[in-house]
């Protein structure tokens, strides 16, 4: 204790100790405090990120620390006043305490951290210390934390706890520590801003450190004597008076045995604060119970049992807590009852006899995913972070989630039709949505309203609440709807565990031998199509609708048919407006069902389009396509459908288009789109089993890449397809789901019979045919052996002729070897089953083919049908070209029907529908050329020396023996060998 001697000693040079034995000793240990002495520090201190220290002649400081934080320095020659500024940034007027003088001033940016260190160490002696200094902020900064305080030599560091410094005026800032030992260590005056304010930098200043120090034995004193008044305080405080139990009593007890005490100070402050501070917390605890206990309101719900209604009122009417715990648990016993009492509701456990059929709602309970509900909308991945909390403490639930938080307006659907037998039902769900959302649950016309108050509180927690809708129903099926709707931007809506109980099963009459015959006796007669005398299916919709469920009716069924089912559909077909075609109907549709909606958009159902159930996306748009909305230039005035995925013409239900059978329609529409579209999407026909019907086209190319959002144009698209028997057929148009927010648009619909034309092609042909559908023609004699042929239309294998052996595609060139042994390999050794249009191939055949034939073929030549290569292309003409034409050169080949033959000279003559290899430019002049047709060398190269050998020797191209063949082309025996 040596230096605290001397320390005593050396107090009653600054006047004698006051009552509390606290003394003021900054000046003994703080060199420039109020940081008037910085005539040498003037100026800005660069914001360097050094931690090597810059002293500041003598101001006593140095600079340590910087993170991005622009300082400035300490100035004598500035002080406070109305003119006063440090770097033309004015400083504070005065202080609170009426001081004038310098002050530090420092600059930080957000997120920034800064600290000024006293220049020399200092040893504290033990004792209790009180560290306080001045700081204004002038800049608004939401939260500056305080680095200041005392940092020991030894690591430990005493500093403050300060989070937020009130802007436009001075505040103090305390640090209070005790020192157990002799202590060396340095000041600190810094900070760090964690947020933002109105400007670019929090503006601190900070004056007039203060240290007072206390001496140990009357630390301590002081010590008890505040936890003794705080404990007093405490008890007396009305506030507190909820606390009724065990935790007054101990703080009672401990004001009673501590007070007036003269020794065991320490023992005695920490029983106070111990007992203080636990009566303190308890208030929570009670103040809940109260609270929960007056909150709750039992609800009639009729279908719980009597007993867990009872359970809550008797939770309600429990004696007040003997302590926080007990206050907790009968708090909880209240709400657990009060959920238990909700889902005896649910479940109707209070109904004698009641069925649970939750299970014939699919993915009714804790999703993984969004399947088996059809949604119209926004909606999320189902989610698990916010669940509600059941009666027994579990709350590990998934549920459905959606809205469109960043629109100012939303609707989203979810809904599924379930087959449940005829009865009275009760329907519960567990829900909750923003408080500008409403969320509702239907079945029919009966519908609830579920909880709209936030993420916090009610029920279940977090919102969540149960909502329950009775309804009834004779046996058919039923629909389960769910609305969320909101006008205000940053809404949102959860769902989940539906809960579905019989209440009570409904004996409903079944339809009889009569009722059967009657509904037979509508059906009979009424045939949809198109030729004369039958019923056009869109020129009245109702009736296409009445039919179609009435032939969903099966007499037969297992469960039998309502008699009222049977006899409403029966009653709707006969008050249904049919209307016979008087002639063939050529056009079955064109668009104009489309004209009956808006220009608005908004999610609609077009009449007679709909979307695969479990697809994802929103629902369909109609608008107006007319000028710049949605930016498509429009060649085309009408109104058009969009959709993000998938769309199909036909009622859901199953009746769609009933085509003819063995007849070729063509179908066509423009389309266009937004969004990224840089993926293709695609059309289907698919006939009433379910099999794509194959079209001539069905790729819908988009030119759109990344940042163009409007493509600039619309496209068109045209398509022949022949059906086989008669029967419903559906129009599919789909995107690829690779790029969810890409937006197809389709207008101008058009499906009719289509114009079969008789096309002929000729060999002497002087143009190319034009484009057409039809029943093509060829007069071509196919030699045995090998063909080029090249067609404007897609051809099949057995399509061709019962002769072909095998159709060759051009794979391309390789070449090998460098001067004279130089060798382009060009490869047609792939076969293909179908012949694509516009490409020319060689056609092997077994025998001669004399004259051809194709049905239904949609003629569509390109200019030139070519397959290009680095060395030859394959150059396929719909027009002859004569002897002495420019076209065919020396070096190209031509077919023959042993193989490929080089043409000796310029101008060769080649008819129509054929194809040659052309050489290009730059290939290598003189190389050889070997053509490879399936296993076969087929080319003009000679080596006369070797061709009758027949002892194994093996030559190159150019009659060199061999002796280790690689891989090529080689002579052995008189015949061409390939080695790969």
């Amino acid at each position: 204790m040596k230096h605290f001697k001397l320390l005593l000693a050396s107090f009653a040079l600054f006047g004698a100790m006051n009552a509390n034995a606290q003394t003021d000793v900054t000046s003994t240990y703080i060199v420039n405090p109020g940081f008037e002495d910085c005539s040498a520090a003037s100026g800005n201190q660069a914001a360097g990120k050094t931690t090597t220290g810059i002293d500041y002649t003598d101001s006593g400081w140095t600079f340590l620390y910087d993170q991005g934080a622009e300082t400035w320095a300490m100035s004598a020659v500035l002080s406070y006043g109305s003119d006063g500024q440090i770097n033309g940034v004015d400083i504070p007027d005065t202080d609170n305490e009426g001081n004038t003088g310098n002050a530090l001033g420092v600059s930080v940016g957000w997120g920034h951290s800064f600290y000024y260190q006293s220049a020399s160490p200092v040893t504290l002696p033990v004792g209790h210390y009180e560290l306080k200094v001045y700081a204004y902020n002038n800049n608004n900064a939401t939260q500056l934390k305080s680095l200041f305080g005392f940092v020991a030599t030894n690591g430990s560091s005493y500093l403050s706890t300060k989070t937020s410094f009130t802007t436009g005026q001075w505040v103090t800032d305390v640090v209070t520590f005790d020192l157990t030992e002799e202590t060396e260590g340095k000041f600190q005056i810094g900070g760090q801003a964690i947020s933002g304010g109105s400007g670019a930098n929090a503006k601190v200043f900070f004056d007039n450190i203060s240290l007072v120090y206390t001496d140990p034995e009357q630390a301590v004193k002081d010590a008890y004597a505040d936890a003794l008044q705080q404990a007093k305080d405490a008890i007396a405080n009305e506030d507190y008076n909820i606390v009724t139990g065990e935790e007054r009593n101990s703080l009672d007890e401990a004001i009673s045995t501590y007070e007036g005490i003269t020794s065991n100070y320490e023992a005695a402050t920490t029983a106070l604060k111990d007992a203080t501070s636990a009566f303190t917390a308890a208030k929570a605890a009670y103040d809940a119970f109260v609270a929960v206990k007056a909150s709750t309101i039992i609800p009639d719900l009729a279908y719980a049992t009597a007993e867990k209604k009872s359970a809550i009122e008797s939770a309600v009417a429990a004696e007040a807590p003997t302590s926080a715990a007990d206050a907790t648990e009968k708090a909880a016993a209240i709400t657990n009852a009060l959920r238990a009492y909700y889902e005896s509701h649910a479940l109707a456990e209070g109904v004698e006899g009641a069925v649970v059929m939750t299970d014939r709602i699919a993915n009714a309970n804790n999703p993984a995913n969004n399947n088996d509900w059809t949604w119209t909308g926004n909606k999320n991945n189902p989610a698990s972070n916010e669940p509600w909390t059941d009666a027994d403490g579990t709350n590990t639930h998934s549920y459905f989630d959606g809205g469109n938080w960043g629109a100012n307006s939303w609707t989203t659907t979810m809904q599924q039709t379930i087959s449940i037998p005829a009865g009275k039902y009760l329907l519960t769900a567990k829900g909750r949505s923003a408080i500008y959302t409403t969320l509702t649950m239907a079945v029919g016309e009966n519908s609830v309203e579920l909880p709209h108050v936030g993420s916090v509180g009610n029920v279940f927690n977090r919102g969540w609440g149960d909502a329950s809708v009775e309804f009834e129903t004779a046996g058919e099926d039923v629909t389960i709807l769910v609305t969320a709707s909101s006008n205000t931007i940053h809404e949102w809506f959860s769902i989940s565990n539906f809960r579905l109980v019989q209440l009570e099963a409904i004996e409903v009459p079944m339809a009889d031998a009569d009722d059967y015959a009657a509904l037979a006796a509508a059906i009979e007669g009424k045939v949809l199509g198109f030729d004369e005398g039958e019923y056009a299916p869109y020129n009245n919709v109702e009736a296409i609708k009445a039919l179609a469920a009435a032939k969903k009716i099966n007499p037969e069924a297992e469960e039998g048919n309502t008699k009222e089912a049977v006899q409403n559909a029966t009653e709707a077909l006969n008050n249904a407006e049919w209307v016979a075609n008087t002639e063939e109907v050529n056009a079955i549709f064109d668009g104009s069902f489309l004209t009956d909606y808006s220009a608005q958009s908004g999610n609609v159902q077009p009449i007679g389009w709909y979307r695969e159930k479990g697809t994802e996306g929103d629902g369909y748009n109609v608008r107006y396509m007319g000028g710049t909305n949605p930016g498509l230039a429009a060649t085309s005035t009408s109104k058009a459908l969009f959709t993000k995925t998938a769309a199909f013409y036909g009622w859901a239900d199953g009746y769609t288009m009933p085509l003819n059978a063995n007849t070729a329609y063509e179908i066509s529409f423009v389309y266009g789109g937004w969004s990224d579209c840089k993926k293709d999407g695609f059309v289907t026909i698919t006939d009433a089993e379910g099999n794509n019907i194959e079209l001539s086209v069905n790729r819908l190319p988009l030119d759109a890449v990344d940042g163009d959002s409007n493509p600039d144009s619309w496209k068109t698209y045209k398509a022949y397809f022949t059906t086989g028997e008669a029967g419903d057929y559906v129009l599919g148009l789909r995107k690829d789901n690779e790029r969810v927010q890409s937006q197809y648009v389709y207008g101008d619909f058009m499906l009719v019979k289509a114009v079969v034309e008789d096309i002929v092609l000729e060999d002497a042909a002087t143009e190319a045919p034009a484009e057409a559908f039809g029943n093509v023609t060829y007069d071509r004699n196919l030699v045995a052996g090998y063909n080029t042929l090249v067609l404007p239309f897609n051809v099949k294998k057995d399509e061709l002729s019962e002769n072909v052996e095998a159709i060759y595609a051009y794979g391309g060139s390789e070449l090998t070897g460098e001067g004279e042994n130089a060798v382009v390999h060009l490869d047609f050794t792939q076969t293909v089953e179908e012949m694509k249009a516009n490409t020319p191939y060689i056609v092997k055949m077994a025998a001669l083919q004399e004259g051809l034939s194709f049905t239904n073929k949609a003629v569509a030549p390109v200019a030139e049908p070519i397959i290009t290569n680095a060395n030859f292309d394959f150059v396929g003409t719909y027009v002859a070209l004569p002897a002495g034409n420019e076209t065919i050169l020396t070096d190209d080949y031509i077919a023959t029907a042993n193989g490929l033959k080089r043409v000796a000279n310029n101008g060769k003559k080649l008819n129509a529908f054929r194809a040659f290899l052309k050489k290009k430019a730059e290939a290598p002049a003189g190389a050889k050329v070997a053509i490879m047709i399936g296993d076969e060398v087929v080319d003009g190269i000679q080596a006369a020396q070797i061709i009758n050998n027949v002892d194994g020797t093996i030559y190159n191209l150019n009659g060199q023996k061999v002796i280790n063949a690689q891989k090529g082309i080689f002579i052995q025996n008189g015949k061409k060998v390939v080695i790969k």
